[in-house]
């Protein structure tokens, strides 16, 4: 049987999602972004920020995540 396994279906990114609190980022990381001055999360961070959240990251999201 060489059955080929389906991947799973990774999850939406939050699109609607326009603050990192939004996107399920614990209240210290948001607070730590605000004083950084980063108010809305990028669109790689929006796509990203949630498969981080859930151990599913990606070398994209490793990279622009904490860019």
């Amino acid at each position: 049987g060489g059955e080929a396994q389906q991947p799973e279906p990774e999850p939406e990114p939050a699109a609607e999602a326009s603050t990192f609190a939004e996107l399920g980022v614990c209240r210290e990381l948001v607070e730590a972004c605000d004083a950084m001055g980063w108010k809305q999360p990028t669109k790689i961070q929006a796509g990203a920020i949630p498969h981080a959240l859930q151990g599913t990251t990606s070398a994209a999201a490793g990279h622009y995540v904490c860019s």
